[in-house]
């Protein structure tokens, strides 16, 4: 599908989920709820999505989720939802593991088996290794 088709599914769902009609004016009737990641796997336009920033109509209570590519339309006109976004993403950002990208129960960057994970790599990669000749050419 291509990127006007996602945007014009976007479109169409949250109008239909929305109290205006008018794309512009729907977008400033939307807050952010939380940010997850995807059950799903999907946002509303359809797009395969990795992240899901769940929103809620303030007019209606209307709630919904959309993918981190659809929620910057909703932000271009409403700055009280950039504010959110943001801080969202720096929160989140500091609960996932650093090694695996899965959320940790807090912020110290890495859950303690990819800690051992990383640790062992990092001696692996510091030792020598032999040189190993195949048909005269050889691989380090």
């Amino acid at each position: 599908m291509s990127r006007n088709g996602y945007f014009e599914n976007l479109q169409r769902e949250i109008l239909a989920l929305s109290q205006e009609k008018e794309w512009d004016r729907a977008c400033l009737e939307w807050m952010l709820e939380r940010m997850s990641l995807s059950q799903a796997g999907e946002c509303i336009c359809k797009h395969s999505v990795r992240y899901d920033f769940w929103i809620r109509n303030v007019e209606n209570n209307n709630l919904t989720h959309v993918g981190s590519s659809c929620i910057r339309q909703f932000m271009k006109g409403n700055s009280a939802l950039v504010e959110d976004v943001e801080q969202a993403e720096r929160d989140w950002g500091k609960q996932v593991c650093r090694w695996c990208n899965r959320r940790t129960k807090d912020d110290s960057g890495y859950h303690m088996v990819c800690r051992r994970k990383m640790e062992a790599n990092r001696r692996a990669a510091a030792q020598p290794r032999e040189n190993i000749v195949v048909e005269d050419y050889v691989w380090q």
